[in-house]
């Protein structure tokens, strides 16, 4: 069943609250090893998965608000999405990680609101609860 974004939550371990307007997680991966060899079939090249995985990074854009600074000095805190309810949920679904924020960039246009994009580098593994 398709969702759409409007209610999705975010919350920090540590407190830092933001009004959120967009919300992207990327950059989740998983590399591949070359074993390729001298018997490898017709020259070509052969890989297996890597045990490693990288948890990506959340990009969120924000309602900046002039008065607070840039929590980039922060350590690493656990950090919850929660997306909107679907169907008859009393619950949305989570995804949860470890993180630390790596980058905040602030716009001010001249007729618009004033936001950010703040980038956290997810650590770890992400604990995913479908909602109920």
């Amino acid at each position: 069943m398709a969702s759409l974004g409007f209610g999705t939550s975010i919350t920090f371990q540590s407190g830092f609250f933001a009004n959120i307007t967009d919300v992207k997680i990327s950059g989740i991966t998983r590399e591949s090893v070359d074993v390729t060899n001298f018997a490898s079939t017709n020259g070509w090249k052969e890989f297996i998965p890597s045990e490693m995985k990288d948890g990506g990074e959340l990009e969120v854009e924000i309602i900046h608000d002039t008065d607070d600074a840039a929590p980039v000095d922060q350590d690493s805190e656990t950090i919850t999405i929660t997306f909107p309810l679907k169907g008859a949920e009393s619950t949305g679904a989570t995804y949860a990680s470890s993180g630390f924020m790596t980058n905040y960039e602030i716009t001010v246009p001249g007729e618009d609101k004033i936001t950010a994009t703040a980038t956290i580098k997810f650590s770890g593994a992400p604990t995913v609860t479908a909602g109920s």
